[in-house]
């Protein structure tokens, strides 16, 4: 009984660490193309 707990526990902490990572790398893939974007928008203002 005392194995299975611990071992559910290290799959809910695995769990948690990989949703925790997977938000912050979507958080930093947003950022990148917003600066992507801000960018090109930039440059299409000085062509005009």
């Amino acid at each position: 009984m005392n194995f299975k707990l611990i071992i559910l526990i290290i799959i809910f902490v695995f769990i948690f660490f990989v949703v925790i990572a997977e938000a912050k790398m979507r958080e930093s893939l947003k950022k990148k193309t917003h600066d992507k974007l801000d960018k090109l928008r930039k440059d299409k203002e000085k062509t005009k």
